[in-house]
């Protein structure tokens, strides 16, 4: 049944592609279809599959079926599932070869049963052997998620490259479309080589892209060269009247970003001595990490749409008025807009221009108040969830485990947070502490493997539930 809809989605989608002109700013075909005459046919079929553009579940679903296929004899239907989950063949996606696609399907079989399988060398070598032009920049972003979904971060760190040089390849052509040129240059940006980054942006200029996008460009581009005044520049043609007031509030203030992570370094003394204290999630002073290390102070606070969500239902959100600001990711709810017409609170400016992935909240508020002009940013208690225990005490409401939950990882692009994070520090837009930057200096392949380390048995106890 899977297989079927998935047939019938594909085509809709290419419709609807032929229909709609590309803008960089769309996640998925869902963003468009409310455009089109197909609206009908798609939600009726989205429901059958709860389908969107790299779906972390669909993956999930199809990587078990082609692995049950596999298990079951059925070679035929598991090449087949796997196809169609990496989008090949295709026009110049020729696909993997048959032994590579029977080893993945071999590894997955053997993980679903409970078998983690350490001695991976040659399958590594297999996958750092695959082309770029073997998939899609679809295709390899969708293994990525394979591998990242099922623990294999050393897998996942090649293929990412992959998806990097198929995105370098495309446009790089002399006729290459808008949205190669803008998969460029996101690729670039990612990988810090603003010079070709640039390049990429000149010809995007002279397209019919919308002006507004060339404008968020132009702001990400300059962000990077260490030039925050030009970006925040550009983007405050779009300011809103919160945005504004926070603008007033903030700049030239020395500011403090304190992550959740685990940690014993007794820095709380040093993050109350900020003009601004910036935290996810603040929900109160009952709920406060350790002072002694994390402070005390909390002057704004950033919160995620699960987070906005679970609010909307509370009995008590007085905490709030704790608050200078709050930020939201986005902007739904009563609670919500009373506090944005206060100037209480405001929506986060967006990220359109990411690689793969969404940020968490830290990168996320590191993102966003770098366009409102603070003399300093220092972040705090941010490992990018390096070590064995991934938060503090008492962060979450409830004692919970997120790496049980599947979509971590995949969903929040690791490698993409850790380069933002790189770049902008090297472009001398903030400090980090020292566990934070030893983080930081690691190489990216050496970061995944500690990852997989840490991770790997809480995969295999989340497959087994």
């Amino acid at each position: 049944m899977y297989i079927k809809i998935y047939i019938e989605m594909r085509k809709i989608t290419e419709k609807i592609r032929a229909s709609v002109k590309f803008s960089p700013r769309f996640r998925s075909v869902r963003a468009v279809v409310k455009n089109t005459a197909l609206k009908s046919v798609w939600e009726k079929t989205s429901r059958l599959l709860n389908f969107s553009r790299g779906s972390i579940t669909t993956l999930k679903n199809f990587t078990r079926k082609a692995a049950e296929y596999w298990e079951k004899g059925d070679k035929k239907a598991a090449h087949k599932t796997v196809s169609l989950m990496l989008a090949y063949p295709g026009k110049d996606a020729p696909g993997p070869p048959s032994e590579y696609t029977e080893t993945l399907l071999s590894l997955l079989g053997a993980f679903l049963k409970g078998e983690y399988r350490e001695n991976r060398q040659a399958f590594i070598n297999q996958t750092e052997n695959l082309p770029p032009g073997t998939l899609s920049h679809e295709g390899w972003i969708r293994l990525y998620s394979i591998f990242l979904i099922y623990g294999f971060m050393s897998e996942a760190f090649i293929v990412r490259n992959k998806a990097l040089g198929r995105a370098y390849e495309k446009a790089r052509k002399e006729r290459a479309s808008e949205k190669e040129l803008s998969l460029g240059f996101k690729a670039y940006m990612d990988s810090g080589d603003t010079d070709s980054a640039k390049k990429t942006l000149s010809r995007l200029e002279k397209t019919d892209l919308k002006s507004s996008f060339i404008r968020e460009m132009r702001a990400y581009y300059f962000l990077h060269l260490g030039n925050t005044e030009k970006a925040a520049s550009i983007r405050r043609r779009s300011f809103s009247s919160p945005d504004r007031s926070f603008l007033k509030y903030l700049e030239g203030k020395r500011v403090a970003i304190v992550g959740p992570a685990a940690s014993d370094e007794h820095f709380g003394e040093e993050i109350d001595s900020y003009d601004i204290v910036v935290r996810p999630a603040y929900r109160g002073k009952e709920n406060m990490l350790n002072p002694d290390i994390y402070g005390s102070k909390t002057h704004v606070s950033y919160y995620n749409i699960k987070r906005a969500r679970a609010m909307k239902d509370a009995a008590d959100l007085s905490y709030l008025q704790d608050l200078d600001f709050a930020v939201f990711r986005n902007r739904k709810h009563g609670f919500q807009e009373e506090m944005i017409k206060a100037q209480k609170a405001r929506h986060i400016i967006e990220n359109n221009m990411l690689f793969n992935g969404v940020f968490n909240m830290i990168p996320y508020a590191v993102y966003d108040l770098l366009h409102f002009s603070p003399s300093e940013i220092k972040v705090y208690h941010v490992n990018f969830f390096s070590s064995k225990k991934a938060y503090a005490e008492n962060y979450y409401s409830k004692k919970r485990d997120c790496f049980r939950n599947y979509r971590m990882f995949a969903f929040h692009d690791c490698l993409t947070q850790l380069n933002f994070t790189r770049n902008i520090l090297k472009a001398g837009l903030i400090d980090v502490d020292n566990n934070c930057a030893s983080v930081l200096r690691m190489k990216n392949e050496d970061y995944m493997k500690r990852l997989e380390e840490i991770y790997k048995w809480i995969y295999l106890q989340n497959e087994r539930k």
